[in-house]
Protein backbone atom coordinates (compact mmCIF):
# COMPACT_ATOMS: atom_id res chain seq x y z
CA UNK A 1 0.00 0.00 0.00
CA UNK A 2 1.41 3.44 -1.53
CA UNK A 3 1.33 6.09 1.73
CA UNK A 4 2.48 9.57 1.21
CA UNK A 5 4.00 10.34 4.53
CA UNK A 6 4.38 14.48 5.24
CA UNK A 7 6.90 15.18 7.94
CA UNK A 8 8.12 18.43 8.93
CA UNK A 9 10.14 19.17 11.67
CA UNK A 10 9.56 22.85 12.37
CA UNK A 11 10.55 24.72 15.83
CA UNK A 12 7.01 25.59 16.57
CA UNK A 13 5.76 21.92 15.66
CA UNK A 14 3.46 22.61 12.71
CA UNK A 15 3.02 21.05 9.04
CA UNK A 16 3.45 23.75 6.29
CA UNK A 17 2.08 23.04 2.56
CA UNK A 18 0.39 25.19 -0.18
CA UNK A 19 -1.31 24.61 -2.95
CA UNK A 20 -1.67 26.64 -6.75
CA UNK A 21 -5.81 26.95 -6.97
CA UNK A 22 -6.41 30.59 -8.06
CA UNK A 23 -5.95 30.37 -11.98
CA UNK A 24 -5.72 33.19 -13.86
CA UNK A 25 -8.24 33.48 -17.00
CA UNK A 26 -8.95 36.90 -18.58
CA UNK A 27 -6.46 38.03 -21.54
CA UNK A 28 -6.01 41.54 -20.89
CA UNK A 29 -6.21 43.98 -18.53
CA UNK A 30 -6.13 43.77 -14.51
CA UNK A 31 -8.30 41.95 -11.88
CA UNK A 32 -8.00 41.13 -8.74
CA UNK A 33 -7.50 37.35 -7.80
CA UNK A 34 -7.71 36.67 -3.95
CA UNK A 35 -6.33 40.00 -3.32
CA UNK A 36 -3.38 39.65 -5.58
CA UNK A 37 -4.29 42.37 -8.79
CA UNK A 38 -3.19 40.76 -11.78
CA UNK A 39 -2.08 42.69 -15.14
CA UNK A 40 -1.97 41.05 -18.53
CA UNK A 41 -0.68 42.33 -21.44
CA UNK A 42 0.55 40.42 -25.04
CA UNK A 43 2.83 40.88 -27.78
CA UNK A 44 2.81 39.19 -30.85
CA UNK A 45 1.00 36.06 -32.60
CA UNK A 46 -1.80 34.96 -29.02
CA UNK A 47 -4.98 33.83 -28.89
CA UNK A 48 -7.48 31.95 -26.86
CA UNK A 49 -7.96 27.95 -26.10
CA UNK A 50 -11.43 26.41 -25.26
CA UNK A 51 -11.69 23.45 -26.61
CA UNK A 52 -8.20 21.73 -26.51
CA UNK A 53 -7.14 19.95 -23.34
CA UNK A 54 -9.94 22.14 -21.69
CA UNK A 55 -9.57 20.56 -18.10
CA UNK A 56 -5.81 21.36 -18.34
CA UNK A 57 -4.93 23.93 -20.68
CA UNK A 58 -7.47 27.47 -21.04
CA UNK A 59 -7.38 29.59 -22.13
CA UNK A 60 -3.79 30.83 -23.52
CA UNK A 61 -2.53 30.21 -26.83
CA UNK A 62 1.19 31.40 -28.26
CA UNK A 63 2.79 31.67 -31.13
CA UNK A 64 -0.18 30.07 -33.41
CA UNK A 65 1.40 32.17 -36.56
CA UNK A 66 4.90 33.87 -35.57
CA UNK A 67 6.32 34.67 -31.91
CA UNK A 68 3.61 35.13 -29.53
CA UNK A 69 3.67 36.02 -25.53
CA UNK A 70 1.51 36.64 -22.44
CA UNK A 71 2.90 38.51 -19.76
CA UNK A 72 1.59 38.63 -16.49
CA UNK A 73 2.03 41.22 -13.53
CA UNK A 74 1.46 40.73 -9.89
CA UNK A 75 0.86 42.60 -7.28
CA UNK A 76 1.66 42.55 -4.40
CA UNK A 77 4.47 39.89 -5.71
CA UNK A 78 3.19 35.95 -5.39
CA UNK A 79 4.95 33.53 -4.06
CA UNK A 80 4.66 30.88 -6.92
CA UNK A 81 3.26 29.97 -10.10
CA UNK A 82 2.23 26.57 -11.59
CA UNK A 83 1.90 26.33 -15.59
CA UNK A 84 0.26 23.65 -17.27
CA UNK A 85 1.20 23.17 -21.09
CA UNK A 86 -0.41 21.37 -24.19
CA UNK A 87 0.16 21.12 -27.90
CA UNK A 88 3.68 21.72 -27.88
CA UNK A 89 5.47 21.00 -31.49
CA UNK A 90 8.59 19.59 -33.10
CA UNK A 91 7.81 17.91 -36.43
CA UNK A 92 10.82 18.32 -39.28
CA UNK A 93 11.06 22.29 -39.76
CA UNK A 94 8.36 23.33 -37.30
CA UNK A 95 9.20 23.80 -33.76
CA UNK A 96 8.00 25.34 -30.82
CA UNK A 97 10.60 27.14 -28.08
CA UNK A 98 8.85 27.73 -25.02
CA UNK A 99 10.71 30.46 -22.87
CA UNK A 100 10.13 32.02 -19.70
CA UNK A 101 11.43 35.28 -18.21
CA UNK A 102 11.02 35.97 -14.89
CA UNK A 103 10.94 39.50 -13.37
CA UNK A 104 12.84 40.90 -16.24
CA UNK A 105 15.44 37.71 -16.51
CA UNK A 106 15.36 34.69 -18.86
CA UNK A 107 14.51 31.81 -16.33
CA UNK A 108 15.74 28.39 -17.36
CA UNK A 109 13.70 25.70 -16.50
CA UNK A 110 15.71 22.29 -14.57
CA UNK A 111 12.07 20.55 -14.96
CA UNK A 112 9.10 20.01 -17.02
CA UNK A 113 6.16 19.35 -14.03
CA UNK A 114 4.38 16.30 -14.47
CA UNK A 115 2.82 14.21 -17.16
CA UNK A 116 -0.49 15.45 -18.32
CA UNK A 117 -3.60 13.37 -18.71
CA UNK A 118 -5.30 14.62 -21.68
CA UNK A 119 -5.90 12.40 -24.07
CA UNK A 120 -4.87 14.70 -27.21
CA UNK A 121 -1.43 14.64 -25.87
CA UNK A 122 1.42 12.31 -27.02
CA UNK A 123 4.05 12.99 -24.76
CA UNK A 124 6.33 14.92 -22.03
CA UNK A 125 8.36 18.08 -23.04
CA UNK A 126 12.52 18.14 -22.52
CA UNK A 127 14.68 21.07 -22.31
CA UNK A 128 16.92 22.30 -24.22
CA UNK A 129 21.04 23.17 -23.86
CA UNK A 130 19.38 26.74 -22.16
CA UNK A 131 16.66 25.77 -20.59
CA UNK A 132 13.59 26.24 -22.46
CA UNK A 133 11.19 23.73 -22.80
CA UNK A 134 10.55 21.77 -26.31
CA UNK A 135 8.93 18.61 -27.59
CA UNK A 136 11.25 15.73 -28.57
CA UNK A 137 11.98 15.66 -31.77
CA UNK A 138 9.33 13.94 -34.75
CA UNK A 139 6.21 14.69 -31.89
CA UNK A 140 3.09 17.23 -31.57
CA UNK A 141 0.71 17.41 -29.12
CA UNK A 142 3.34 17.14 -26.42
CA UNK A 143 2.19 18.87 -22.48
CA UNK A 144 3.00 19.03 -18.79
CA UNK A 145 1.33 19.92 -15.77
CA UNK A 146 2.09 21.81 -12.67
CA UNK A 147 5.27 23.17 -13.78
CA UNK A 148 5.62 25.16 -10.81
CA UNK A 149 8.16 28.31 -10.61
CA UNK A 150 8.99 29.99 -7.20
CA UNK A 151 8.78 33.03 -6.55
CA UNK A 152 8.94 35.90 -5.23
CA UNK A 153 7.22 36.71 -8.76
CA UNK A 154 6.27 40.32 -9.65
CA UNK A 155 6.09 39.59 -13.37
CA UNK A 156 6.42 36.61 -16.07
CA UNK A 157 6.42 36.35 -19.27
CA UNK A 158 5.47 33.39 -21.25
CA UNK A 159 7.17 33.03 -24.76
CA UNK A 160 6.23 30.66 -27.50
CA UNK A 161 9.28 31.33 -30.10
CA UNK A 162 8.51 29.45 -33.13
CA UNK A 163 10.45 27.64 -36.16
CA UNK A 164 8.07 27.35 -39.39
CA UNK A 165 4.95 27.08 -38.52
CA UNK A 166 3.94 24.39 -35.29
CA UNK A 167 0.29 25.58 -34.72
CA UNK A 168 1.28 27.03 -31.28
CA UNK A 169 1.40 26.52 -27.19
CA UNK A 170 -1.32 26.49 -25.55
CA UNK A 171 -1.29 27.15 -21.55
CA UNK A 172 -3.15 27.97 -18.29
CA UNK A 173 -1.67 29.61 -15.49
CA UNK A 174 -2.14 29.29 -11.34
CA UNK A 175 -1.34 31.55 -8.79
CA UNK A 176 0.15 29.90 -5.58
CA UNK A 177 -0.87 30.98 -2.02
CA UNK A 178 1.23 31.28 0.77
CA UNK A 179 0.55 28.15 2.64
CA UNK A 180 -0.72 28.42 6.23
CA UNK A 181 -0.51 25.70 8.69
CA UNK A 182 -2.41 23.00 11.02
CA UNK A 183 -0.93 21.94 14.26
CA UNK A 184 -1.82 18.92 13.99
CA UNK A 185 0.10 17.63 17.12
CA UNK A 186 1.33 19.91 19.80
CA UNK A 187 5.25 19.66 20.82
CA UNK A 188 6.14 16.32 18.54
CA UNK A 189 6.87 15.91 14.86
CA UNK A 190 3.68 16.12 12.72
CA UNK A 191 2.64 13.40 10.66
CA UNK A 192 -0.79 13.43 8.13
CA UNK A 193 -1.24 10.18 6.40
CA UNK A 194 -2.83 10.24 2.92
CA UNK A 195 -3.46 6.89 1.08
CA UNK A 196 -3.08 5.36 -1.15
CA UNK A 197 -2.04 7.79 -3.91
CA UNK A 198 -2.74 7.23 -6.89
CA UNK A 199 -5.94 5.61 -6.47
CA UNK A 200 -9.29 4.98 -8.11
CA UNK A 201 -11.62 4.32 -5.51
CA UNK A 202 -11.05 6.45 -2.36
CA UNK A 203 -8.45 7.59 -0.27
CA UNK A 204 -7.88 7.16 3.87
CA UNK A 205 -6.53 10.36 5.76
CA UNK A 206 -4.60 9.99 8.99
CA UNK A 207 -2.71 11.45 11.61
CA UNK A 208 -5.08 14.60 12.16
CA UNK A 209 -5.75 14.49 16.48
CA UNK A 210 -8.89 17.40 16.21
CA UNK A 211 -11.88 18.04 14.28
CA UNK A 212 -10.71 19.75 11.07
CA UNK A 213 -13.30 20.36 7.70
CA UNK A 214 -12.23 18.97 4.62
CA UNK A 215 -12.76 20.19 0.91
CA UNK A 216 -12.01 18.42 -2.24
CA UNK A 217 -11.30 20.42 -5.60
CA UNK A 218 -10.25 19.49 -9.30
CA UNK A 219 -7.74 20.95 -11.27
CA UNK A 220 -9.74 23.98 -12.21
CA UNK A 221 -10.56 24.60 -8.70
CA UNK A 222 -14.14 23.71 -8.93
CA UNK A 223 -15.48 22.04 -6.22
CA UNK A 224 -16.23 18.19 -5.62
CA UNK A 225 -16.73 17.62 -2.09
CA UNK A 226 -17.06 19.35 1.31
CA UNK A 227 -17.66 17.82 4.94
CA UNK A 228 -17.15 19.60 8.36
CA UNK A 229 -16.40 18.54 11.67
CA UNK A 230 -14.64 14.98 10.70
CA UNK A 231 -13.73 13.92 14.64
CA UNK A 232 -12.23 10.70 12.83
CA UNK A 233 -8.73 9.51 13.65
CA UNK A 234 -9.14 7.48 9.83
CA UNK A 235 -11.23 8.79 7.03
CA UNK A 236 -11.72 7.14 4.91
CA UNK A 237 -13.06 8.88 1.36
CA UNK A 238 -14.85 7.68 -1.72
CA UNK A 239 -13.61 9.58 -4.57
CA UNK A 240 -14.89 7.17 -7.26
CA UNK A 241 -17.25 9.21 -9.02
CA UNK A 242 -15.27 11.84 -9.57
CA UNK A 243 -13.48 12.54 -12.79
CA UNK A 244 -10.13 11.26 -13.37
CA UNK A 245 -7.27 13.97 -12.51
CA UNK A 246 -5.37 15.63 -10.12
CA UNK A 247 -7.57 16.65 -7.06
CA UNK A 248 -6.76 19.27 -4.43
CA UNK A 249 -7.42 18.40 -0.84
CA UNK A 250 -7.38 20.79 1.90
CA UNK A 251 -8.10 20.23 5.28
CA UNK A 252 -8.80 22.96 8.37
CA UNK A 253 -8.90 23.03 11.71
CA UNK A 254 -9.19 25.81 13.77
CA UNK A 255 -8.70 28.73 10.88
CA UNK A 256 -5.16 27.12 9.91
CA UNK A 257 -4.67 25.07 6.60
CA UNK A 258 -3.00 22.19 5.04
CA UNK A 259 -3.11 21.28 1.52
CA UNK A 260 -2.15 18.03 -0.77
CA UNK A 261 -2.65 16.56 -4.03
CA UNK A 262 -4.25 13.61 -5.02
CA UNK A 263 -3.83 11.35 -7.96
CA UNK A 264 -7.31 10.07 -9.56
CA UNK A 265 -6.81 7.07 -11.51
Amino acid sequence: MNKIIIILFLLVSNLVVGQCLNQVTHLNGSMNINGTNVTISSLGSVSTNTSYCPAFTTPYLVGQVSDGSYTFQFSPPIDSISLNFSAITNISSNKDIVKLTVNGSHYPLTNVGNPISCPQTNSIPILNLNGNMIAPGGTSAVGCVELVIPGPISQIEVLDSVVGFPAGVIFSLFICNESTSINTKSNTDNIVNIYPNPTTTHFTIEGINKPYNLTINNALGQLLYRERRINEQSKKVDVSQFPKGILFIRIEAEGKVVYRKVVRQ
